[in-house]
């Protein structure tokens, strides 16, 4: 089974047409939507997963305790 088999068997279980999503899948729809989060994401410095930005001000590149993620949320409302 490919990727795009995969997708379309993940998209209907959460209840979308798998028609539907093969069709999307097919098609261009979202490409520039996608190319351009893809180029803000690198500008900001985003180059893996996870990466957590909060309210645009404070980022965090990696996995990190739940107690390092409030911190950075609480800094970020500030």
């Amino acid at each position: 089974m490919g990727a795009r088999d995969e997708l379309v068997r993940s998209a209907a279980a959460a209840g979308f047409d798998p028609e539907d999503a093969r069709a999307f899948l097919a098609s261009d729809a979202l490409r520039d939507d996608v190319a351009g989060a893809e180029a803000r994401a690198r500008q900001m410095g985003v180059s893996g997963v996870p990466f957590f930005i909060f309210d645009g001000k404070v980022a965090l590149s990696g996995a990190h305790e739940p107690d390092t993620l409030l911190d950075a949320i609480a800094q970020a409302r500030k």
